[in-house]
């Protein structure tokens, strides 16, 4: 290590502990409203007769932003599942070959997305949500899919980068992956 990682390492845990904190409770904090919501929106159908129509499209954004913030924070906690059954058969340089390839498949997957929803967000600029009426150009105001789609691979590839990092300690240690 050179002596500019030792000057910020004690900053970073603070850092990331707060962005992982932000992230659960946001997760929390959709989730929640989203359960509400939907009951709320059965409630009013079926005693009311009258349907709260822009429940669907919120929560269908909600639903968006809860899978890329989870990904990410699954990702950094290593609670994707995983099929090891080929990785176990390997001999260990094979291990580490598969575990590259499968990193730079993620890589390759998540920048794609990146550059594909820029283009969506790009070609829905000027168009309005139905029922909740938000325009592409009040992004910063009004998350939506195409923030969500775009916003991904930020939300992932810091994750992505620490997982790869922590597999590569643990194939230099002799263990697996956690």
């Amino acid at each position: 290590m050179d002596a500019s990682t030792d000057v910020a390492a004690p900053r970073l845990p603070w850092a990331e502990a707060l962005l992982v904190a932000a992230n659960r409770w946001a997760i929390i904090a959709m989730m929640g409203t989203m359960a509400l919501l939907v009951f709320a929106n059965v409630v009013s159908r079926y005693l009311f007769n009258h349907s709260l129509v822009w429940v669907e499209e919120l929560t269908q954004y909600q639903m968006i932003w809860i899978a890329w913030l989870g990904a990410g924070l699954a990702l950094r906690e290593g609670r994707h599942v995983a099929v090891d059954l080929l990785e176990d058969a390997l001999p260990e340089r094979a291990r580490r070959i598969l575990r590259g390839a499968i990193a730079l498949t993620m890589l390759a997957f998540l920048l794609a997305l990146g550059w594909y929803g820029t283009q969506i967000v790009a070609f829905s600029w000027n168009q309005e949500t139905p029922m909740l009426g938000i325009h592409g150009h009040s992004l910063p105001r009004h998350p939506d899919r195409g923030a969500a789609v775009r916003a991904a691979p930020g939300a992932v590839l810091p994750r992505l980068r620490r997982a790869a990092l922590r597999a590569r300690r643990a194939v230099r240690r002799g263990g697996g992956l956690t």
